[in-house]
């Protein structure tokens, strides 16, 4: 699931459409802040902040270095608190103002579709089939949309799925293997059409033509 840890009322969030290096979007009150893991030994380091105080900084990447130290074989103690925070605001600001955001989001029933309203006054619309986590879901269940405080986070709490709006910008709706997966599928099941096409078209046609058999002289 991509919510992989939950304290103080937030979410510790790793989208499966995201890209490396490995890193955690903490998400809650209203606030968002990205921080790298730097795997396997740490330390955590913050990377993007959406309106979290220093002291929230602080306190969050207590608990990622908590939760890290229970993961790692080698568990150690991490660096002192990182002085970043305020290149941590550039960064946000600066994605945000290269990249549109979500405004709104929700399930158009008519047509089927997830409708994500952007920054740009852009519409972007999508299966919810072809978006990994969404796959099976109900329309009850796609009713309900919520957007990251960053605006680029979309979760759906009744299935707790997660997409990333830059990845989709970018035509991810999931991760690699499973995109890959589904292209798999698509491609086997377009082959197993063109057959059962051609078995028809042999049908009307008699079948399949006889071979000759060859006779001595």
């Amino acid at each position: 699931m991509p919510t992989v840890l939950r304290f103080d009322g937030l979410r510790g969030v790793i989208y499966p459409n995201d890209h490396r290096p490995a890193h955690v979007h903490v998400i809650g009150r209203g606030r968002e802040a990205v921080f790298d893991l730097n795997c396997p030994d740490g330390p955590t380091e913050l990377r993007e902040n959406y309106r979290f105080s220093s002291r929230e900084i602080s306190r969050i990447e207590t608990k990622l270095t908590e939760h890290l130290e229970e993961l790692a074989r080698h568990g150690r103690k991490f660096m002192e608190l990182h002085n970043n925070f305020e290149l941590a605001n550039r960064r946000a600001k600066d994605l945000q103002a290269a990249i549109p955001w979500a405004v709104s989001a929700r399930y158009d029933r008519e047509d089927g579709r997830i409708v994500i309203h952007l920054s740009s006054n852009v519409d972007l619309s999508f299966s919810p089939h072809d978006a990994q986590g969404l796959e099976k879901a109900k329309p009850s269940q796609l009713e309900e949309i919520e957007i990251s405080p960053s605006g680029f986070g979309i979760h759906f709490p009744k299935l707790d799925a997660d997409l990333y709006l830059p990845a989709i910008l970018e035509g991810f709706l999931g991760s690699k293997t499973w995109m890959a997966s589904r292209l798999g599928q698509a491609g086997g099941k377009s082959r197993s059409e063109a057959k059962q096409a051609a078995s028809r078209a042999n049908g009307r046609l008699g079948g399949r033509p006889k071979k000759e058999s060859r006779s001595g002289h």
